[in-house]
């Protein structure tokens, strides 16, 4: 005799989605209800509460086995953040709390900084468990908390839009826009004084040992004229020298150095953006160049000329989804102006060069996140100064193939993201990128 079809019922809760994503996962061949109370799993006459639930149903096919970890070190690592999960978010229907979530979002952000995914860098139930209790946390958010917890929203975006668990994880898609400026917070009015104080060079100092000296010699003639009983033509002449003073200070303020933005070259200054090449043709006077028409979602496709002839196909170049540096100087290559560069894997000889190509889903113009390094872009790069050349050297494709930039100050490896996933390349481990 058969055993009964299994019949899963849910409810709205944050853990009943993600038992049904999982059954989504695995193609559950049983019966899904609604209900007020579960996530309960009725099979073979047993009833299996909450997470008891999603494993069973995980471990019904190979493929799915792997979401509680492919080794013994993934599934305890799996495991220990179900725990946390369940120990600190709990049940997070109701929304955000901020003095209860806030922290520990924070805590989750970083260690998503440099990750796709939580567990062995591949899709776990952990990664669904966890999404789908932050999935009512999000809309709580503002732009600031959202830009601050970048990592963590690069990835809920990432699995609410992933194929078939996204519909599951939340009961609506959440929008966001990847693109939005980080806007600082005002300077506090306290430095502001310090550095005033700085660059007046230490006045209340210079006036108690040498008042005519100073700036602040005022008291000195009207004190001295009542002890001697009458005005010293030197001491007299302090004020005037003073109010003389005054303005050198704001002399120095024209002469400030240029913003952190011109300062520092990091790659908050790169603007890298996805884009589909529409067109491509050989240079006219050049056989080594292709002259390619791409779309970066601006209405009109920018000209970008390559040197991609001797590794790159046309056949693979022509609609392929690429990742483009967009705020060079424009440049006369061969008498063609390109306005862009499209980025590469290329081996230490550059004998071989490949695509970096961002997923299919990716959106058309949306810039490239590497978490943990938000703000605007410069609008164009100084040739002189261009922090390109500096930032160049830590842009490398890691072991999963994936474009990833190394943060000299904490070692950590971050992957080049999109809406959709990380920018891969074909077979490149360990190449740079140019």
């Amino acid at each position: 005799m058969e055993d009964q079809k299994p019949h899963l019922h849910v409810s709205n809760s944050p853990l009943s989605r993600a038992v049904a994503a999982v059954a989504a996962f695995a193609n559950f061949e049983g019966a899904t209800e609604n209900a007020a109370e579960g996530p309960v799993l009725l099979v073979s006459g047993k009833k299996l509460e909450g997470l008891e639930a999603a494993r069973f149903i995980a471990k019904q096919h190979k493929e799915t086995e792997s979401l509680l970890g492919v080794n013994g070190a993934a599934q305890k690592e799996v495991q220990d953040w179900l725990d946390w999960a369940d120990k600190e978010l709990g049940d997070t229907s109701a929304g955000l709390d901020k003095k209860k979530h806030l922290g520990k979002l924070a805590k989750l952000n970083q260690s998503l900084t440099d990750k796709v995914f939580l567990v062995a860098n591949r899709l776990s139930l952990a990664d669904i468990v966890l999404a789908a209790a932050v999935a009512p946390l999000i809309p709580g958010l503002d732009e600031r908390s959202q830009l601050t917890l970048f990592a963590l929203v690069r990835w809920f975006d990432f699995l609410q839009h992933y194929p078939k668990i996204g519909h599951s994880i939340s009961t609506q898609t959440i929008e966001f826009d990847l693109n939005a400026p980080f806007k600082p917070l005002p300077a506090k009015p306290v430095a502001e004084g310090k550095e005033k104080e700085k660059e007046k060079g230490g006045e209340k100092a210079d006036s108690k040992p040498a008042p005519a000296k100073g700036e602040k010699a005022k008291p000195a003639p009207k004190e001295q004229a009542k002890k001697e009983g009458a005005p010293q033509k030197g001491k007299e002449a302090a004020p005037k020298e003073a109010g003389a003073a005054k303005p050198q200070p704001a002399k120095g303020k024209g002469k400030q150095p240029a913003p952190k933005k011109e300062e520092k070259a990091d790659i908050t200054r790169l603007d890298i953006r996805v884009g589909v090449i529409r067109s491509v043709a050989r240079h006219p006077s050049a056989d080594k160049l292709y002259v390619e028409q791409i779309d970066l979602g601006e209405g009109e496709p920018r000209q970008v000329v390559s040197g991609l002839v001797e590794f790159v196909p046309e056949s693979e170049m022509l609609n392929a989804r690429v990742i483009c540096l967009c705020n060079l100087k424009p440049a006369k290559m061969r008498d063609v102006m390109s306005h862009a560069m499209v980025l590469c894997g290329s081996n230490k000889e550059h004998t071989a060069v490949e695509l970096i190509k961002a997923p299919e889903d990716a959106k058309l113009g949306e810039r490239i996140i590497i978490a943990g390094f938000e703000g605007e872009p410069d609008e164009r790069l100084n040739p002189k100064r261009n922090p390109w050349s500096v930032v160049q050297p830590d842009l490398f494709i890691n072991d999963d193939l994936v474009a990833s930039y190394k943060d000299k100050k904490t070692g950590n490896v971050i992957p080049f993201q999109t809406s959709a996933g990380p920018c891969k390349v074909k077979s490149l481990v360990g190449a740079s990128i140019a």
